[in-house]
């Protein structure tokens, strides 16, 4: 297996150099004096709250065998990869038992979870971990995320951090949106379909996978895709969405570096991408109003997203003869789409 020189290797945590919280920080590795590299490069794992990220220079691949080589080049210099990279991951031959799609089938049936696994064309990694594939036309790349029983991204201290199919290929290289590719949002070959009906079909555009997915299962006449993370978004990836309406649904939270809300980071990076592409869209009101203050600010804390008020909101903080948070999230979605 090849490897660059410099990777980020979470196994020492330390002191992020910008917002000085302990064991946030991700330092970069020397692959081959086997030391971390002095100084401040790195990367917090506070991607909003901080989002701190110094890159070495010169940072360059090992030497790779001749076949290695040649798929590596091809690879990088591509963007996309070959179908049958991704086939074991989505077929699963080994019967990998998959910790999110087990806890889905679990919550809302088997059926409704294997037309998202085939709809989304989801895979799966060691340890349980989901594959989620980022594709147009062809497969661009695909993401891996490791989850708990309760739905839950696995924490990062464990080794189990998001890593790209690139990455798990090869061992030599962690794919980041770093401008050397556009990456399209996850479940863009869904807009793509032939049969996708701009002019009657909504776009439902959140940012974590698994909340497309979940929100896929609850609300299927809505097409859900996702920008992957916030630091994701630039306009080219908006250059699909040619006269659709979408309806978009950012975290909660506060981007401390830039002072800024999610939405305020969202609406931005939308009205950019309108300059490429015709596209409409508004913000979802899914946060209730009678939600008591001091919980939403503790969720504000948290970077609560939609998925987490549908699988979270207790039937306590209901009022106005809501039943449920979805019947709540229903009247707002059907009353966006109205003035959108």
């Amino acid at each position: 297996m090849g490897q660059f020189l410099y990777e980020l290797n979470s196994k020492e945590k330390v002191t992020c150099p910008s917002c000085g919280e302990d064991g946030r920080f991700v330092r970069y590795f020397n692959t081959s004096t086997k030391r971390f590299l002095e100084g401040d490069y790195g990367r917090c794992d506070r991607e909003n709250d901080c989002g701190y990220h110094k890159k070495p220079e010169r940072n360059r691949p090992l030497k790779l065998n001749m076949n290695e080589e040649v798929e590596a080049q091809n690879l990088y210099d591509s963007d996309f990869i070959p179908e049958h990279w991704y086939n074991d991951f989505h077929k699963n031959p080994k019967n990998i038992p998959n910790v999110l799609l087990r806890g889905l089938t679990e919550r809302f049936g088997k059926k409704k979870v294997y037309e998202v696994y085939k709809k989304y064309n989801l895979g799966t990694f060691y340890g349980g971990a989901t594959v989620f594939p980022y594709r147009t036309f062809f497969l661009h790349t695909a993401k891996i995320i490791w989850y708990d029983e309760n739905l839950k991204r696995k924490k990062t201290g464990d080794g189990n951090y998001p890593q790209w199919i690139h990455n798990a290929r090869y061992g030599e290289y962690i794919c980041e949106f770093d401008g050397r590719r556009t990456v399209p949002f996850f479940g863009t070959h869904l807009i793509l379909d032939i049969n996708f009906d701009k002019a009657n079909t909504y776009i439902g555009l959140v940012e974590s996978e698994k909340t497309a997915i979940i929100m896929s299962i609850f609300f299927p006449k809505i097409i859900w895709l996702a920008s992957g993370g916030l630091s994701h978004l630039n306009k080219m990836r908006f250059f699909p969405f040619h006269l659709c309406k979408i309806l978009v649904f950012p975290d909660m939270g506060i981007v401390k570096n830039e002072n800024l809300s999610t939405r305020d980071v969202w609406e931005t990076k939308l009205r950019e991408g309108q300059t490429v592409s015709d596209f409409l869209f508004k913000f979802v009101p899914y946060i209730p109003y009678f939600m008591p203050t001091i919980k939403r600010e503790e969720w504000e804390d948290d970077g609560m997203d939609v998925v987490d008020f549908i699988l979270e909101y207790p039937s306590e903080w209901l009022k106005d003869g809501y039943t449920s948070y979805v019947d709540y999230l229903k009247q707002m979605i059907d009353e966006t789409i109205k003035n959108l």
